[in-house]
């Protein structure tokens, strides 16, 4: 990494007084108002790790007042049961209510989406002009996808605030639906206002009810992985289990043609791994013809990826490819320096064939030990709201979300990535709902929408080498934004639609844990006069130098500094640092 001495000359600062953007308001007390017996009844309490950060995309609170049935017999209940009546009655109300939201942003972003012209662009036409006409189609496929703006909720996350009576007797509430809108759509919806109208049914059947819905983005900042807590031990354990995959092999057999002509090709699929039976994969091919293997089993695909990846990187292990792993295989081992700390880190891979059929039993609780144990934990296969972790398909095997509540897990910080479809809907919420979990200590990279199932390769090589950078030169530990990871995660190809997130961020540190706070402003010529490993050289414009700090928020920083963007540092992994109010370090 080169010397980031850099001027502070171009940089107005305006740092004398920051004013936090707050809203309050006026409860309205209909049983003073309007003489009526309306009972108090407490919001539903957020989840534990409200907190979202996206690079593609922003989580957004939409609120808003609809109707609901009054209950009958109100006048006969005690106060308690009208509690309870209204609360049922409004609960009841809550899932017409989200629908209508989603239905509406996903018809907007299908609106918006089929304006996607069904064609590629000249230059890449071009490119891929000599390619036959299933390549083109999927290049098409990629490229519209790659231009798609996307729309989800997060399941659960709605609840009702004040319930009142509106001015003919009828009751309403106010309500809260969480969910997240592709930068793009947003910027495309609240153009010219926030606020939109949805159609929400199941009122008092068969009518419906318009709603005002407004939209206010759910602020959060960027913030650093718990990089100290995660190496402290001298050992940072990686587990990455590859989900398993209905999709089967194929092969391709040619056979010539008659007479000497053009030879004949057919594609034939095999039986998964624990079907006994004799087919195109095992039988050689007929006399004369060649057989040439096609895939199609995309985690034996991700498996066989993995291991070369990390052999690649320097990684130790006695077998010599991914079909010599078995469940109870030593993890892949490679030595690191970490802030001049020595770690050693171990990579776990488990995919569904690493077990005999019928102990499929074994890949759940291989997944559970890691849950218990491991501080890196990844999961790359199929997803989907309420579908768990599917680790195998023939048979099924699956570790259902419903018990992740109650799975033995460590109090120690832990960094879970999700990577399938649609894991952003429930899947952080669920494992979130473990008692031994919060935001402090657990972190969880989830997807938005659709995923494609060989995206959970590249997924996991660039969010764990993220992780690890090192600088090329001293081969030290370069510490890396949340957000910045998400950048690299959401730049992959094929994959901008899917946009990749982070739960619990707001807990994260702001400042780059290599740092050290005394270091700041003290006396430099360079960056190796600055000790911490997140401390670099400034030049001040009344000609000064000191040491200024990694920083991703000023609340990182302390009192007297402010963490601001430098002029000329354009480094990826250097959001922002953190400099003095006075702009000097006299």
């Amino acid at each position: 990494m080169n010397t980031l001495r850099r001027t502070l000359a171009p940089l107005l600062l305006s740092l004398a007084a920051a004013v936090a953007a707050c809203s309050s308001g006026e409860p309205v007390d209909d049983a003073v108002s309007e003489g009526r017996r309306v009972p108090t009844l407490p919001g539903s309490p957020g989840g534990k790790a409200d907190s979202y950060v996206n690079s593609a995309a922003a989580e957004y609170a939409f609120t808003g007042t609809v109707h609901v049935a009054t209950p009958t017999g109100l006048d006969a209940m005690t106060p308690e049961e009208v509690t309870a009546a209204l609360a049922k009655a409004a609960e009841t109300r809550l899932g017409p209510v989200a629908s209508a939201i989603v239905g509406s942003l996903r018809e907007k972003a299908k609106a918006f989406n089929s304006e996607i012209p069904n064609e590629l662009p000249p230059e890449i036409a071009e490119a891929i002009a000599g390619e036959d006409d299933a390549t083109k189609k999927h290049i098409l496929e990629n490229w519209k996808t790659q231009q798609e703006v996307s729309a989800a909720t997060r399941s659960g996350k709605k609840h009702l605030q004040t319930i009142r009576q509106d001015t003919d007797g009828s009751y309403m509430f106010d309500f809260v639906v969480e969910g997240l809108l592709s930068a793009k759509l947003a910027t495309k919806i609240f153009a010219e206002s926030k606020i939109f109208d949805v159609t929400v049914t199941q009122y008092q059947a068969p009518t419906s009810e318009t709603v005002a819905v407004t939209a206010a983005k759910t602020p959060s900042t960027d913030g650093y992985p718990r990089y100290d807590e995660l190496f402290a031990d001298g050992v940072f354990d990686v587990a990455i289990h590859v989900g398993g995959d209905y999709n089967k092999e194929e092969v391709k057999i040619c056979c010539p043609g008659p007479n000497g002509g053009e030879p004949t090709c057919q594609k034939q699929e095999c039986a998964n791994n624990c079907e006994p039976v004799e087919d195109a994969c095992s039988k050689p091919a007929p006399a004369g013809c060649t057989k040439e293997k096609l895939g199609g089993r995309i985690d034996r695909w991700t498996a066989e990826h993995l291991v070369t990846s990390l052999k690649a990187e320097g990684f130790a292990h006695p077998g010599a490819s991914y079909l010599d792993l078995q469940i109870d295989s030593p993890p892949f081992t490679k030595a690191y320096d970490f802030a001049g700390k020595a770690v050693e880190v171990r990579v776990k891979i488990v995919y569904p064939e690493i077990v005999p059929c019928g102990q499929e039993a074994k890949l759940v609780e291989s997944m559970k030990e890691s849950l218990a144990t491991r501080e890196l934990i990844i999961y790359a296969g199929h997803a989907g709201p309420g579908a768990g972790y599917v680790l195998d398909y023939q048979p099924r095997t699956e570790l259902d979300d419903s018990v992740w509540a109650s799975l033995p897990m460590p109090d120690h910080y832990q960094v879970l990535a999700m990577y399938g479809c649609e894991t952003y809907s429930t899947y952080a919420d669920a494992m979130y709902a473990n008692p031994a979990k919060n935001d402090a200590n657990l972190d969880v990279v989830t997807t938005v929408n659709t995923m494609w199932t060989n995206m959970g390769l590249p997924g996991t090589t660039t969010l764990m080498f993220g992780m690890l950078m090192q600088e090329q030169d001293a081969r030290r530990h370069v510490p890396v934004s949340w957000l910045n990871l998400l950048s690299w995660l959401n730049l992959q190809e094929q994959n901008a639609h899917t946009h990749y997130g982070i739960h619990g961020v707001d807990s994260s540190p702001k400042i780059s844990p290599w740092v050290n706070p005394a270091d700041l402003c003290a006396s430099c010529d360079t960056d190796t006069d600055c000790k911490g490993g997140g401390n670099f050289c400034l030049s001040f414009p009344d000609g000064t130098r000191g040491c200024g700090a990694v920083c991703t928020d000023s609340a990182g920083c302390g009192q007297k500094y402010s963490c601001v963007a430098i002029p000329g540092l354009e480094s990826s992994v250097i959001p922002k640092m953190c400099v003095p109010n006075s702009v000097t370090c006299q």
